[in-house]
């Protein structure tokens, strides 16, 4: 289904400390941490490609290790 992100995520805000955004995908739990000024919006706009990125890293990591 086009359009329709594949994880659910959380976000947690604590005063001018970095905001926290809690990812849940497939079951495993991400942490990301945004500027304190940053509004949902933004996060939300960036979020999909942080996640495309950190999987992308993690399968080319896993190919190094077998070859």
């Amino acid at each position: 289904m086009s359009g329709t992100p594949m994880y659910s995520f959380e976000i947690i805000r604590n005063g001018r400390k970095p905001v926290e955004v809690v990812v849940n995908e497939d079951g495993q739990k991400s942490i990301y941490l945004f500027g304190c000024y940053m509004t949902d919006r933004q996060i939300d706009s960036m979020l999909p490609r942080m996640v495309a990125d950190r999987k992308a890293t993690l399968n080319r990591k896993r190919g190094a290790r077998r070859g």
